[in-house]
């Protein structure tokens, strides 16, 4: 019988490399028991398996928030239930449903508040199966409806019936052409049972709720509930500020779940599934946005410090993040740093990122934050075992190929410790699986952060009284820690058991909850980090000042005993202060600190004192760097103090040095540098570093595989293929790092000697270029390859900006390195550039118990609007120039952009980067959203700008000519360019003379394009350009200054005093509308005296109340009678050539039809009420409007509301409610959703619902019954 091995369940989620599972043998009740775990994530399932329980009983998951606001509902005003059928108590809900209430609920007020929620909104992670499943049902119901018409199109008789019913058909296909599924609409209502505030979900969409749980705040109950099987998505709720708002919480995706089950699942009925601390609590804190695809935002990060301190929590994890353009600086990242660590002593873990292998790829807050602790990702054999299925599993253990680098910026190691970063674990219940297999710093950081649980869980039980923060806890695992070998910086590998001996053995040391923060030079860097030529080809010098950090003093009141309490009314909030006793304990501990150090430099090149004596005033420290000396390469270094009273303490600090000698590129030849026969093997990572030449602009890479020794038909001695990945990196002051690099993966094949086509991309000139070759981790195979760099200095030079009035303008062709052949130039138009000033832009205080930050400051909204008209369907982007592409290092709360239609609805929401949307012809509103606990900062930010980009117009278009002749006779443009070294051609931009919707003040963007040779594409782009947009208005034609003797004759006379007295009266009668009796005397006044004058008329028929339908008929006849219809007609058809140019007999004529059709209108509507739509009257009155009101050639076309409201009724009384709904169709598409007319969409739309209703078309009628509430909300979206 064949041997079966026990399958490797130790590597599916590992923890016996990190010696948690050692750990937890010698102290089982030290396993995270006590501790609580804020993971800040995507949320967490509360019916994922291992995330019920801890290890001990106690809930695992103890508070479940979204500080995103993407599942906020904006709750009404309190209002009354009322007695219905079986004296059931009832609501009208937000849906328009009645809903029936419970009689188990205790509402001590008798009062409920009711508000709506659109499914699709909160289904993020399960909208596309939910769609699916719901399109799939559609398409059956349609497919019933279709089947239906056809059979009665084949019946009909006769050629009405038949065209009825293909009317019908018609109809239908146009309505699925349009269909948009409106999804699930659910009510929700909120009341107080006076313990309480309780919400309940209308998720059968029903109306009765008697069956549906009410649902407590999570933190109090531990309550949820799920909106239905086929999403089987649980959703929990929280109240804030007395129902104003009632927070429905959901998922928005897996990873947040798989996160806090590496940190802390566990699973009673199978222990080897558990996470590495199963005995800690969870809060889950949601920053990941539906609204966004699950993107964080600057209001979700700010609100989830104040959530992490209000459930006094230990640890967090942080697997989010982003590049930021500058180390430890941002809104968020002062709060997390400031607030969390060092105020509340919160040990804050966060990944490391996903951008490697190149250096300075850690993204924030992980990587660059003083005090969060950053978390590479590292593989092992027992992961490669159980997790991935290699058929070759003899590859080293290591960090990931992908896991960031380090340093930061400014020079700190960016990677404290490395984790394993993989595991198979829990996933949200709505997947329909149990486990599954994630990596990523993403799980390398929730790995170490349970860890430090257990260490936290080990210290609350031995050492009492006293709070494990990060510098101490940091310390710990960095003195104990193995250290990575392959990686640059030999960071160490957390090992708990041996960090928690380190822990209590120095408990009393209070140098261990210092952190010793680094500044160096004025730009306060906190290590030393030479990349560029010069500077790593001279001696370097500086003096490092360390400060003493002390954890700040803790606060009372404390959060939780406020957060912990719901009250109908909340109170008003008492600002935390230390005690003096806390005060007291931080000056002692400062007094205390007494330091003799001995500075041990790593490394011959790295020079400092050998002692230094310290305090709390901190201590300056001269060091020096022999760069100079160095090869060209990487040298990774640090200069480590020591106390010189107890080693065993390990290092207090280290000041990082990094230098990055880069290769010279030779001057002589071309521009290019090789090296050759470069080994590889298994995640084996190869790092280049170049001077990028003065004034080259862009570079070729080619990987090649070197021949093997005596076999030049293979590739090394590699006999399998192998995925590399080449990055390259160069950093500019202040630039995030994707801003300045590419990344690009393949396969080497055995056998195929060209194994990478040689890639083309943007360099910056003068700027060191790091060129990381890795092969990947688990690419088994060795090989040996060549690289070559080939740079080349083509430069553009294009004024900045262009200007449309200079109408040519001259640019600059230079080559600077080498000869280039067969060089094209071309100027491409993107877009067209429009700027908004804000309509209005209100700074208001936000929520009371949520905007808070935790020394409670209030935090304030500046609110931008934006008025947006679109004469077309037209792709747009919006833009902030001035303020986007910043996230964790903004100095005020990142910024949301909501875009809404003319009826409020909201459309699509964007964040700080900028992506276009698909708008229809109408009126939208922009609005934005910047948060901060300073109004004097938002005050700054008040005149921002709104950039609105639209495709390129038509003939906007910047032609490039050789000569200055030809731009100006648009003679021979440019071609191809052969340059050599040196070389400077001039060409001339022709731009166009007009910009279709353009004004002054617009720009043209677009990009510079560069090919050279055979090649095309430079990936980072080659340059961008802008036009200055002056278009003028168009000059008008001058009149002449005679009129011709026909002018004169037809002029319109003056008005006499008393007709002047006259219109003034009618102009004041039509302000009388609700004054009867002064509307009355005034009317029988003017009448009297102007019988027949048509003003008059026309205003005693404005005024004639609509539900009279005889005085509507009286009025209309009134103003008919005096118009000669056949004079009317006459005079236009007289003078139709008079179009352009109307003379008085003209303008009179059409003044006269215009009252005839506005009066046979309010006849036709009159009769129709008063006699419907069959009546003789009324079907002669809407052909005579039709017959003045229509071109001859358009008298079945509907233009107008008034005029569907009167068609539809008598296609109807017809019996030809398909050729109705045809026309309700065609109206409803040609009718733009613009601010003047959003009620009359509205009624249009109800007409249609209810033709549909008529026909019996149930799948599409209950589609419109739920887009009447979504499509016309009472507000705008909140943020």
């Amino acid at each position: 019988m064949t041997k079966i091995d026990a399958f490797p369940v130790q590597g599916l989620l590992p923890k016996d490399e990190t010696e948690a599972s050692a750990f937890i043998t010698k102290n089982p009740e030290y396993d995270g028991r006590n501790s609580v775990i804020a993971i800040l994530d995507t949320g967490v399932d509360p019916t994922a398996p291992g995330m019920q329980v801890t290890s001990d009983g106690k809930p695992k998951i103890i508070d479940i928030v979204d500080a995103t606001g993407a599942g906020d509902v904006s709750m009404g005003k309190p209002v009354k239930a009322e007695p219905h059928a079986d004296d059931a108590l009832t609501l009208v809900g937000a849906t328009g449903r009645r809903l029936v209430l419970s009689d188990k609920w205790t509402v001590p007020s008798g009062t409920y508040r009711v508000g709506l929620l659109r499914g699709f909104s909160l289904f993020g992670p399960v909208l596309g199966r939910v769609t699916r499943e719901r399109k799939a049902e559609f398409a059956v119901q349609h497919a019933r409806i279709e089947a239906g018409l056809q059979a009665e199109l084949a019946a009909a008789d006769g050629d009405a019936a038949k065209k009825e019913a293909q009317d019908r058909i018609d109809a239908l296909k146009a309505l699925a052409d349009k269909y948009d599924d409106a999804g699930p609409v659910y009510d929700v209502v909120a009341f107080y049972d006076g313990t309480h505030w309780r919400v309940v979900v209308d998720t059968n969409e029903s109306g009765d709720l008697r069956d549906q749980p009410a649902l407590a705040s999570y933190r109090f109950e531990g309550q949820y509930h799920r909106f239905g099987v086929v999403d089987n998505l649980a959703f929990s709720v929280n109240v804030y500020d007395n129902a104003d708002t009632v927070s429905i919480v959901t998922l928005s995706g897996s990873h947040g779940t798989h996160v806090a089950a590496i940190a802390a699942a566990n699973f009673p009925e199978e222990p080897a599934l558990n996470g590495i601390a199963p005995g800690a609590q969870i809060v889950s804190i949601r920053i990941g946005d539906t609204r966004l695809g699950s993107m964080e935002t600057g209001a979700a990060l700010s609100r989830a410090v104040l959530a992490m301190v209000q459930n006094k929590v230990d640890l967090c994890n942080i697997s989010y993040g982003e590049a930021s353009h500058v180390s430890d600086t941002g809104r968020f990242i002062e709060l997390l740093r400031e607030q969390a660590v060092r105020r509340h002593g919160v040990i804050v873990v966060s990944s490391a990122g996903n951008a490697g292998p190149a250096l300075t790829t850690v993204g924030a807050p992980g990587g660059t934050t003083e005090g969060v602790i950053s978390v590479g990702a590292h593989v092992g054999h027992n992961q490669m075992a159980a997790e991935y299925a290699l058929v070759n599993n003899n590859v080293p253990e290591r960090a990931y190929t992908w896991s960031s680098r380090g340093p930061t910026y400014d020079g700190d190691w960016g990677v404290d410790v490395y984790s394993p970063g993989s595991a198979i674990t829990a996933v949200p219940t709505y997947q329909l699986a149990k486990l599954q297999l994630m990596n990523g710093t993403s799980m390398s950081s929730p790995n170490a952060c349970g860890n430090l649980a257990l260490l936290v869980s080990g210290w609350k039980k031995e050492v009492a009284g006293k709070k494990l923060n990060s510098y101490r806890i940091l310390k710990a695992i960095q003195a104990t820690g193995t250290p990575v070998e392959t990686d640059p910086f030999k960071r160490p590998f957390i090992q708990t058991d041996k960090a928690f001996t380190h822990l209590i053995a120095h408990k009393d040391a209070v140098d261990q909850d210092v952190n010793f923060r680094v500044s160096i030079g004025d730009a306060k860097a906190r290590g030393v980090y030479l990349r560029g030529y010069a500077e790593t080809h001279r001696p370097y010098a500086a003096t490092a000042t360390v400060a003493a950090e002390f954890p700040l003093p803790a606060v009372k009141p404390d959060w939780a005993d406020q957060y912990f309490v719901d009250l109908e009314t909340a109170p008003e909030l008492t600002v935390p202060e230390p005690s003096d006793d806390a005060r007291d304990a931080l000056n002692n501990a400062k007094l205390s600190l007494d330091l003799r150090l001995a500075l041990i430099p790593s490394h011959p090149w790295i020079r400092a004192p050998a002692f230094a004596h310290m305090t709390a005033d901190g201590r300056s420290l001269p060091l020096e760097v022999d760069a100079h000396l160095l090869t060209p390469g990487l040298h990774a270094g640090y200069v480590a103090a020591w106390d010189t009273t107890n080693k065993a303490k390990g290092a207090l600090f280290t000041i990082p040095v990094t230098v990055c000698k880069p290769h010279a590129v030779p001057a002589e030849g071309a521009a290019a540098i090789a090296f050759k026969e470069v080994p590889t093997s298994a995640g084996r990572i190869e790092r280049k570093f170049i001077a990028v030449p003065e004034h080259a602009t862009f570079a070729d890479i080619v990987v090649r595989a070197a021949p093997a020794p005596g076999n030049p038909a293979t590739t090394g001695s590699g006999t399998t293929s192998a995925i590399y990945l080449v990055r390259t990196l160069q950093l500019a002051p202040q630039n995030r790092y994707p801003d300045h690099g590419q990344t690009y993966k393949f396969a080497l094949r055995t056998n195929e000697p060209d194994v990478f086509e040689a890639k083309r991309q943007r360099v910056l000139p003068g700027i060191t270029m790091e060129l990381c070759l890795a092969q990947w981790w688990s690419s088994a195979s060795s090989h040996v390859v060549d690289v070559e760099v080939v740079f080349h200095g083509v430069e553009v030079t294009v004024p900045a900006p262009l200007v449309q009035g200079d109408a040519v303008s001259r640019i600059e062709i230079a080559s600077h390195l080498g000869s280039e052949n067969a060089v094209t130039v071309g100027l491409t138009v993107d877009n067209l550039r429009k700027f908004i000033r804000p309509a209005s832009a209100v700074i208001s205080p936000l929520s009371a118990t949520r905007d808070l930050t935790p020394d409670t400051r209030q935090v304030y909204q500046l609110v931008h609007t934006y008025n947006v008209k679109l004469d077309a369907a037209a792709s747009v982007t919006p833009r902030f120039p001035g303020i986007g592409n910043v996230l964790y290092d903004a100095p005020y709360d990142a910024f949301l952009v909501l875009i809404h239609d003319a009826a409020q609805r909201l459309l699509a929401t964007h964040d700080i980067y900028a992506k276009s949307i698909k708008l229809d012809k109408g009126d939208y509103t922009v609005r934005v959203q910047i948060r901060h606990d300073a109004v004097a900062v938002l005050e700054k930010l008040r005149d921002l700008p709104l950039a609105l980009d639209f495709p390129a117009p038509k003939g906007a278009s910047v032609d490039l000519y050789t000569t200055y002749a030809d731009a100006v006779t648009r003679g021979s443009k440019l071609g191809k360019l052969t340059l050599t070294r040196g070389d400077r051609r001039v060409a001339f931009a022709v731009l166009p003379a007009d910009v279709k919707d353009a004004k002054p003040g617009d720009l043209l963007v677009g990009s510079v394009a560069l090919t050279e040779g055979t090649k095309g594409k430079i990936d980072g782009g080659f340059g961008a350009f802008a036009v200055a947009i002056t278009n003028g208005p168009a000059a008008k034609e001058k009149k002449s200054s005679s009129s011709s003797s026909s002018d004169k004759s037809d002029a319109e006379p003056k008005p006499t005093l008393a007709e002047q007295i006259r219109d003034l009266q009618i102009a004041h009668l039509k302000t009388l509308k609700d004054d009867e009796s002064a509307r009355a005397a005034l009317a029988a006044e003017l009448a009297a005296a102007h019988p027949a004058h048509l003003p008059l008329l026309d205003a005693l028929l404005e005024l004639a109340p609509a539900a009279d339908h005889a005085a509507v008929l009286a009025a209309a006849d009134a103003v008919i009678a005096a118009i000669d219809r056949k004079d009317v007609a006459g005079d236009l058809a007289l003078t139709a050539h008079e179009a352009d140019k109307p003379s008085a007999t003209r303008k009179a004529a059409e003044a006269r039809k215009a009252s005839l059709v506005a009066a046979l209108l309010k006849r036709a509507h009159a009769l129709l009420a008063a006699h419907g739509a069959d009546h003789a009257d009324f079907a002669a009155a809407l052909a005579e409007y039709k017959q003045w009101a229509l071109p001859a050639d358009k008298q079945d076309s509907v233009p107008s509301l008034e005029l569907l409201q009167l068609v539809v009724p008598q296609l109807v009384a017809q019996g030809h409610v398909g050729a109705a709904l045809k026309v309700a169709n065609k109206f409803v598409a040609d009718t733009a959703l613009t601010s003047g007319n959003v009620d009359t969409v509205k009624k249009a739309l109800a007409i249609r619902k209810d033709l549909v209703a008529q026909l019996g078309w149930k799948v599409y009628a209950d589609n419109e019954d739920k887009w009447v509430a979504l499509r016309n909300p009472n507000a705008f979206a909140p943020f």
